[in-house]
């Protein structure tokens, strides 16, 4: 493990000092380095230019990895494959974040996680080639393999999302899990994590 971690930080300093990342790039990869013990032994190695954008990184550290949302433009074989690396990028960033506040800021509480989360409100409703799509601005990255509850005028529905839309943005829903017609403005989507409240221990090994 020692030599895959020096050679991964080896080759992030390496791609900074030659500005093939930017600053808050690095900062953030550094984060995830972080969730390792060597990490703290190559403090010195950092600027204080990105050691001030792990200061910040630090104060925003999130409840747990559920939090964590990260985009890629790599292809990956399968759909499995994707969650095997999101998960593992998730826990990184979660572990890094969380020693990195316990070292600069060791007076911050921890921050609490919130089993249930508002992820957007519906604007308006409609069909679009044969699918059911619930336009708004919704927070997609939280919603995983978590179950989604629709909350209107007092009640608590299920809902099954199947996808999302990006131009307008929207959620695709399976039709059978709700009446489309019964869905108005103004209603909230939810996202139940308390299945997964557990924190995972910290990755052992890059």
């Amino acid at each position: 493990m020692e030599d895959s971690f020096e050679k991964r930080l080896y080759s992030l300093v390496r791609d900074y000092d030659r500005g093939r990342i930017l600053t808050w790039d690095f900062a953030i990869q550094l984060v995830s380095c972080a969730a390792y013990a060597q990490f703290f032994q190559n403090l010195p190695k950092i600027s204080d230019v990105v050691m001030a954008e792990l200061y910040e990184l630090a104060k925003e550290a999130p409840a747990h990895p559920e939090d964590v949302a990260f985009a890629t433009t790599a292809i990956f074989h399968s759909p499995d494959d994707f969650k095997a690396w999101d998960r593992r990028v998730r826990l990184e960033h979660y572990w890094g974040s969380r020693r990195i506040r316990e070292h600069f800021f060791p007076d911050l509480p921890i921050p609490k996680f919130k089993p249930h989360i508002l992820i957007g409100t519906v604007e308006d409703t409609c069909m679009s080639d044969d699918m059911f799509v619930i336009r708004g601005q919704f927070d997609v990255s939280l919603i995983r393999d978590n179950s989604t509850t629709l909350r209107q005028d007092g009640t608590h529905t299920s809902i099954c999302i199947l996808g999302n839309t990006y131009g307008p943005p929207g959620l695709i829903v399976d039709p059978e899990s709700i009446i489309p017609s019964v869905i108005r403005p103004g209603a909230e989507v939810w996202v139940d994590r308390t299945a997964i409240q557990e924190i995972p221990p910290p990755p052992e090994s890059i």
